[in-house]
C-alpha cells in the first residue's frame, strides 16, 4: 500500500509559539512573568524526592531561561545547539537544556492554546467513522510542541497524550 506522508518542520506552530526570529523576546517576557508572580508560588512544602520547594524549582527554571539566549548564540538555532551537545556527549547539560526548553514551550502552549490548523488539517484527513488517521497516512514532525497531539486528543476525544501519540 502507497503511504501519504506529510512532514511538519520549524514554523508549523508558528501562530501560537515563538519561531527563532522572536525566540529572545518570548524568553525574556516570560523571564518577567516569574519574577513578576513568583510571590505566589508555594515556598514551604519540600518535593520530598528532589528536596526543592516549588518556588526553588521555578527559580531553577527561570536561570537556565534568562542563559537560554546567551548559550544558543553562538549556535544560531537551539537545534543547532542541541546537536553540539550531544556530538559532544555533554549528556547532563544536554538533558539540563531540553528540560528548559521543553518547560519553555509548554508553558508558551499553555498561555496560548495551539494553533487552530491543525485542527483544520486532521478534520481534512481523519477516517471520521474511526476517528483515527488512515492507515496510509504517516506524518513526520521535528517541531518541540505538542500541538498535534493535542489536535488528534480533540478530534479522537482522549485526553491522555501519552495515549494519542502511542496510537498514532
Amino acid at each position: 500500500m502507497a503511504k501519504v506522508v506529510y512532514l511538519f518542520g520549524a514554523g508549523a506552530s508558528a501562530q501560537r509559539l515563538p519561531v527563532i526570529a522572536n525566540m529572545t523576546s518570548c524568553v525574556e517576557r516570560q523571564v518577567d512573568w516569574i519574577e513578576k508572580n513568583a510571590g505566589g508560588v508555594n515556598d514551604t512544602d519540600m518535593h520530598q524526592q528532589i528536596g526543592k520547594t516549588s518556588r526553588g524549582l521555578l527559580f531553577e527554571y527561570r536561570d537556565a531561561l534568562k542563559k537560554l539566549p546567551e548559550e544558543v548564540a553562538p549556535y544560531a538555532t537551539i537545534d543547532l545547539y542541541a546537536r553540539w551537545l550531544e556530538t559532544n556527549h555533554d549528556h547532563p547539560k544536554l538533558d539540563r537544556f531540553k528540560a528548559t526548553v521543553i518547560t519553555f514551550f509548554a508553558i508558551e502552549q499553555y498561555i496560548h492554546g495551539f494553533d487552530p490548523r491543525y485542527e483544520g488539517f486532521f478534520g481534512s484527513i481523519l477516517d471520521h467513522g474511526m476517528r483515527k488517521l488512515p492507515d496510509d497516512v504517516v506524518i513526520l514532525t521535528w517541531n518541540y510542541d505538542q500541538h498535534m497531539a493535542m489536535a488528534l486528543a480533540r478530534a479522537g476525544q482522549h485526553s491522555d497524550l501519552a495515549e494519542v501519540m502511542g496510537q498514532h
